[in-house]
Formats: structure tokens, C-alpha cells, sequence
């Protein structure tokens, strides 16, 4: 018998960890994660990509094992008996055999049709009810299997008996009727939900070389959209200076703007401040996400026009943890030190197995492993080692060694030497951000006299980082020592000639501005502002440094 519970709830939230004597009861679909024992059964037909669609489904045996507890079976649709049949199902795929011979969902060349809701094959559909093989047992369907997109959402979780979903979101749901507990499933068409409505409609509002801004805040002004546009650019810049190249014929990024989190989670059931969806080239952020220049977000819809799809997060969230050492502070070095406390390395076979990733993820160590792990990859095989494995799908650890021409042993033993060299950096590094913390300490108090000696420590230490660099020379510029504040940012300057960097460059030039300003050198003032307005903007800096000439007199 089924059991219902009326609160549903909505968008594709994972459940906590449940153990198989502690399992409390759910509703509708959500049912499925109540079960001790699931058969997960997927199409392996004429014409079917047998061997990704027999991954994708021990990749949701493993979530439901790890996360859940439940232990499970795989079996191919061709390959089940009628003693099979007798268990609670689990089918994937919209060629499933077992759907098919249950009648209940009509396939057309346009899309598909079941009781009476109608979609094309880009939406999904989730289901649960009494299964037709064995009146003891429930048949569970969920109709998607993307690789790319089963990465982030391994398996949905509500607490209807019918969803809709247009990827992540859940655009329709709702009851079936239960006066009788039988098959096939009947609407109860007055019990359900219809979301299409209260979604907005696309709000264009500019366009960039590289992106298309929607505005779903409904709320972005002018400026912010200009804003937003030259952050995006830079991101895009930034990826692509990592990558080493843009893509061919780049398709432009769609970005969607929302208010906050919580109008996110509204308007597309994703609570997290951004997302993306690789295969459409979108970018989804809040407001204050899509103004920071980061490239996190970015780089992922580039890397796919570059190289393709990703399906590992080893490669696809480690590569965009390398790059963003790049943008910035390289942090690297200290994630190694961490790691090298914490004991032995994880294994490849654990590293591309995705939920052990997840596991990783959950202590915070999995995104940093799979950063370092990218930059020895890049730095021991070469830029065109990514390549050659980015698109593998497989976690088969000896066939992802073979198409880098290693053995498992050897990417082992030379990652794990590399995470040692870096991890003796990491005790530098950890100095550094000491010294850092301090003067960021004593720069909050407005204590520059102490901040300075801080700040100068740092850069013993790391000499290169230029935020560091630009840290002393406004601390001197607000301890009126002029001259030497001046030397600073003029240095760097000069390593934005040889390795550019337009944020710390802007900045450089701006504080220059203020400092030929109390200098009472106008000219050199409004120039050095002048200068400002010619790099793309950055948090905001383009008005400051107009207002500032303005200021000054009459623009020249």
C-alpha cells in the first residue's frame, strides 16, 4: 500500500543521508528512496548507446548506495526475466522495454504524451505508482539520461506521484487518483500544479561580443547592465587566457540575472547563487555573482565549446579550479599542504568515481584534489592532455591511464609527487596569507603604520602577487608617503606591460589619480583617471573615476 503525505516538496533537493532501519516515509516519487532494495534497469536495445546508458545507470546505484543506503541491481531492459520483474523498478530512458510494454507513455517523433500532458523529448518526466509486473512492488520511471546533466542532478527528489521537468526545473506536477490502487496510473486533474505560467518570459536587455543578458531581477539598471556585460567579458577573457585559446566560432553565453537566491530558487528551483547548463550556453547567478568577474561559472560553458562534453567532475570542476588560480591568488599550494596532512591521496580509481567525489565534496577536499590534479596534469602532460581525456565518460581508471599513453601506477606515483612539491610551496604560502591576514587586520583598525610591515612581509614572501603589491602602496598613499606609494604603483604597471592584468592595472592607475591629485598635479591627475575609463570596468571603478576628474575641472 502507498503512502501518502501531503506536503510536497518542490525542486531537485538531495535528501540526507537515511539508514535502511531509520527510513522515514515519504510520498509519490520521493518513494523511491524508501525502498531497502531497487532494481535499476536500463535500454540496452537495437539502435541504444549500451555502455553509456549501463554507466549512467551504476552511477545512480552508487548515489542511491552511498547517499541512501539502498542496495541495488543493474540490468539491461533485454536482459530481464519475469523473477526480475518482481522487485521495485527503477527504469531510465525513454526507450526503456519496460515502459514501453506498460503503455502508459506514447513516444512520436515530436516528443512524448503521457495522460494527457504533452512535451518534446528536451523535458522530462518523472513518475511512481504500483507497478503493473508485481501488485507488491513500485515502478519507478525517470525519463532522463544525459550524462552532462546527470553529473549535477543525479536523481530528482519530490514528493509527487508526477513531474515535469525542463532540466532543473520543475515546470508541472501532481497526483494520480487513488480510489482504485491499480495500474495504469490516472491524473487527478485536481490536485496539481502547472508552473509555466508563473515562469518570466525571456527579458533581453544588452548583449556583449560573448554573452546575451536576460534580466529576471527585473530590477537591473543601465549602468549595472554595462556592469555586468564587462565583468562577463572578463571572465571570458580571463578562461580563455588560461585555456590558452578561445573556441571557434564561439556560441554567445546566455546569462540569466536574478534578484538573490531565494528569487532563484523561485523562478528555476536552484538555490545556488549561479549554474550552468553547458549544453545551452547558459549561465544562471544572482545579481551580485554575475557583477564579480570570477570565472568559475564561465569557464565551464567555454571549456565545452573547446573540448566538448565533460561528464567527470575530476576534470570539469578541477579545471576550473586550476584556471581560477590563474585569475588570482594561487591557492594550490596550500591545498596540498591540507591534503598532505590529512594523510594518503585518494586513489584514481576514487578520484573519477563520481561518488566518491561527491563523498570528497562534502569534506571540502574534492574540489581542490581535482584543481591540483588538473594543474599536474597540464604541467606534467601538456596543454593537449585535457583534451585527450576531458570528454571520457567511463571511470575506468586503467582506460582513462591508457589515453594519456600511462599506467595507473604512474599517474599515482608522479600526482602524488607533485602534490608534495606543492605542498612544500604551501608552507610559503601559509606564511603569506599570515602576513596578509595581519595588515588586512590592521588596514580594518586603520592602523597603517602596522599594516605597512605586514604588507611588506607578504611580499618577501611572494613578490609577484600584485593585489599585495597594491595593498602597501595605498596603505603609504593614506600614510601620505607619496613618493613611495607612487614607486608601488608604477611597478606595477610595469609587470602589467609584461604579463597583463587590466583589474589591477585600472586600479593602479586610479590610485595614481588620487595620488597626483593630493600631489595638486592636475594634469597627470585626469590623465591617470583617463586612463581608468580606457580598461574594461571593474566593480564599479569607471564612475569613480569620472567623478573624480569631474572633481578636478572642466574634462579635457
Amino acid at each position: 500500500m502507498r503512502c501518502i503525505w501531503t506536503a510536497l516538496v518542490v525542486g531537485a533537493v538531495l535528501l540526507p543521508q537515511i539508514r535502511a532501519e531509520e527510513r522515514e516515509v515519504f510520498s509519490g516519487a520521493a518513494l523511491l528512496y524508501t525502498y531497502p532494495e531497487i532494481t535499476i534497469v536500463y535500454p540496452a536495445g537495437p539502435g541504444e548507446e549500451r555502455e553509456v546508458n549501463r554507466i549512467s545507470a551504476e552511477r545512480r546505484a552508487d548515489y542511491l548506495t552511498g547517499r541512501h543506503r539502498t542496495i541495488t541491481r543493474v540490468l539491461a531492459d533485454v536482459d530481464m526475466t519475469d523473477e526480475d520483474r518482481k522487485a521495485h523498478l527503477l527504469l531510465l530512458g525513454w526507450n526503456n522495454a519496460l515502459l514501453r510494454e506498460t503503455g502508459v507513455v506514447e513516444l512520436t517523433d515530436r516528443g512524448w504524451r503521457f495522460e494527457g500532458i504533452e512535451r518534446g523529448y528536451e523535458h522530462d518526466l518523472l513518475f511512481g505508482w504500483i507497478s503493473p509486473f508485481s501488485e507488491d512492488h513500485e515502478l519507478f520511471f525517470w525519463s532522463r539520461i544525459n550524462p552532462e546533466l546527470d553529473r549535477y542532478l543525479v536523481l530528482p527528489f519530490f514528493g509527487s506521484d508526477w513531474i515535469v521537468y525542463d532540466r532543473y526545473t520543475v515546470e508541472q506536477y501532481g497526483r494520480f487518483r487513488t480510489e482504485t490502487m491499480e495500474w495504469p496510473p490516472r491524473r487527478d486533474t485536481r490536485v496539481e500544479v502547472d508552473n509555466r505560467g508563473a515562469r518570466p518570459w525571456s527579458n533581453h536587455k544588452g548583449e556583449s561580443e560573448h554573452y546575451v543578458l536576460h534580466d529576471f531581477s527585473l530590477g537591473l539598471t543601465e549602468a549595472e547592465i554595462e556592469a555586468v556585460l564587462q565583468a562577463r567579458e572578463s571572465a571570458w577573457a580571463a578562461s580563455v587566457a588560461a585555456l590558452g585559446k578561445a573556441p571557434e566560432n564561439p556560441v554567445k553565453i546566455k546569462l540569466y540575472v536574478y534578484e538573490d537566491s531565494v528569487s532563484k530558487q523561485t523562478l528555476c528551483d536552484v538555490h545556488d547563487a549561479r549554474h550552468h547548463l553547458p549544453q545551452r550556453a547558459e549561465l544562471h547567478t544572482t545579481r551580485a555573482i554575475a557583477l564579480d568577474p570570477g570565472l568559475h561559472e564561465d569557464i565551464h560553458v567555454i571549456a565545452r565549446q573547446l573540448y566538448g562534453p565533460g561528464y567527470l567532475t575530476l576534470l570539469v570542476e578541477g579545471l576550473a579550479v586550476w584556471a581560477e588560480q590563474q585569475q588570482g591568488t594561487n591557492e594550490l599550494p596550500v591545498y596540498a599542504a591540507m591534503l598532505s596532512e590529512g594523510g594518503e591521496l585518494p586513489g584514481l580509481g576514487d578520484l573519477l568515481n563520481e561518488e566518491r567525489m561527491r563523498v570528497l565534496n562534502k569534506s571540502r577536499l574534492g574540489f581542490p584534489i581535482a584543481g591540483l590534479f588538473v594543474a599536474w596534469l597540464l604541467g606534467d602532460l601538456g596543454p593537449d592532455a585535457i583534451e585527450r581525456v576531458y570528454g571520457q565518460y567511463d571511470s575506468d581508471p586503467v582506460k582513462f591511464a591508457t589515453a594519456l599513453d600511462l599506467s595507473v601506477e604512474e599517474i599515482e606515483t608522479r600526482f602524488a609527487a607533485f602534490v608534495r612539491r606543492q605542498a612544500a610551496k604551501g608552507d610559503t604560502q601559509a606564511q603569506f596569507r599570515e602576513a596578509t591576514a595581519r595588515a588586512q587586520h590592521f588596514g580594518g583598525l586603520g592602523d597603517y603604520e602596522r599594516a605597512v610591515p605586514a604588507l611588506e612581509r607578504a611580499l618577501e614572501l611572494r613578490p609577484d602577487h600584485l593585489f599585495t603589491r597594491y595593498g602597501l602602496a595605498v596603505a603609504r598613499l593614506k600614510l601620505e608617503q607619496l613618493e613611495a606609494a607612487e614607486a608601488e604603483l608604477t611597478r606595477i604597471l610595469e609587470i602589467h606591460r609584461e604579463e597583463p592584468s587590466d583589474q589591477m592595472a585600472l586600479l593602479a592607475w586610479y590610485q595614481l589619480g588620487e595620488l597626483y591629485a593630493k600631489k595638486g598635479l592636475t594634469d597627470k591627475a585626469k590623465e591617470a583617471y583617463g586612463q581608468v575609463l580606457a580598461l574594461p570596468d571593474y566593480r564599479g571603478m569607471h564612475g569613480r573615476a569620472r567623478e573624480a576628474r569631474d572633481e578636478l575641472g572642466e574634462n579635457p
